[in-house]
């Protein structure tokens, strides 16, 4: 087996085709795997090396998470366990929302925060957001912040029933691209921050390629909700940071999926061997933003930073005075303006309710409302 070059942990067997036929992921003494029938004999042997304490399949746990396997192969996984065992923080009701809290209210904070943070990781997109301005609220915290910390885990109760889903031939393996979905708030945090939100989703080539496409198949991949660390100045920059911070961690994850296939060449030119043989469709309800990047020649903008940053991801969409997307069939980089109303990434840039992200997770199909 191969170690991955961008994932330590994860080791792939490279089949006859130099397709991945088996796949494990290590984490300590724990092993998840899984195979075709050309990897059965050589996971068989590997695992015949080891004193194996038990074989768990179909259901078990794997570090902290569930995962179970439905009669019809469709796999979920969740964290309901470890959500019921987070407990509300005891507050006065004597006391002052605005009081400052020391000593044991903040030790009890930082653990329900940390186990919330954790939840929100792993299964829990819906509570993202509100995990990390519960983060970022801990060095100044006070009574008001305990009362917090108590509703994000009362809602974290309420909906422990959502979980990740991956339909059984959802998707073909040998089919499959990379979108990812970024948002951004304006200057909504503490101290003039802006909150980036992104989620990555594997879809079907076909149609995220397809210039017509308005619903996709989707699983899902990765998540983040995080306070962009420059304070930005307009709505474009906010949306801007945004975009880079998602694509860097979709060209990572796009490279692994090239790296299973058997796509890169070489570590020095595996951005070009992926974006060659996965395409990357980006979405944004950000006007602006995705009309300075459809042009071939970049507008120049007053902030040098932001032109900075609009430079290096124009140049991902635009080689030679053509467009990657056009350049590879199977490949290439392409940003599409959606609908607010359709931007699955909002609940994780500001308070709201996550009715659209959970339904889609519970769906697997993004419904999207474009030009």
């Amino acid at each position: 087996m191969k170690a991955s070059q961008f994932f330590p942990g994860l080791y792939f067997l490279p089949g006859s085709d130099g397709d991945a036929c088996a796949l494990m992921c290590t984490h300590v003494d724990d092993l998840l795997y899984c195979y075709l029938p050309e990897g059965k004999e050589v996971i068989e042997r590997f695992l015949n090396k080891f004193n194996i304490g038990s074989t768990e399949v179909n259901e078990f746990r794997y570090c902290g998470k569930q995962f179970s396997r439905s009669g019809d192969g469709d796999i979920f996984v969740d964290t309901v366990d470890n959500t019921r065992k987070i407990k509300p923080i005891p507050i006065d009701a004597s006391r002052s929302g605005s009081e400052k809290i020391s000593g044991d209210d903040i030790t009890r904070l930082r653990s329900v925060t940390g186990s919330l943070a954790w939840v929100a990781r792993q299964t829990r997109p819906d509570l993202a957001y509100r995990v990390s301005r519960l983060q970022s609220s801990i060095k100044n915290a006070t009574v008001g912040t305990l009362c917090d910390a108590n509703a994000v885990a009362q809602l974290a109760h309420k909906g422990d029933q959502v979980r990740l889903r991956f339909p059984c031939g959802h998707l073909k393996w040998d089919e499959v691209g990379l979108i990812t979905i970024t948002d951004a708030s304006f200057s909504n945090e503490q101290n003039y921050r802006s909150q980036q939100g992104r989620c990555h989703f594997l879809g079907d080539l076909t149609e995220i390629k397809s210039s017509n496409c308005n619903t996709y198949r989707v699983m899902p991949l990765s998540y983040s909700s995080t306070t962009i660390r420059r304070v930005c100045r307009s709505t474009l920059q906010a949306e801007t940071y945004s975009l880079q911070h998602g694509l860097e961690a979709g060209d990572k994850l796009r490279g692994v999926l090239a790296e299973i296939k058997g796509q890169i060449k070489s570590l020095r030119t595996w951005e070009i061997d992926a974006r060659s043989c996965v395409p990357h469709l980006a979405l944004t309800d950000c006007r602006s933003l995705s009309d300075h990047l459809a042009s071939e020649i970049l507008a120049k903008v007053s902030d040098k930073r932001l032109g900075i940053e609009l430079q290096s991801i124009h140049e991902s969409y635009w080689s030679d005075d053509r467009k990657t997307w056009d350049i590879y069939p199977n490949g290439g980089d392409k940003l599409s303006w959606v609908a607010t109303h359709t931007m699955i990434s909002d609940c994780l840039t500001k308070s709201m309710k996550p009715d659209f992200m959970i339904r889609v997770l519970a769906e697997c199909m993004y419904k999207v409302q474009k030009q």
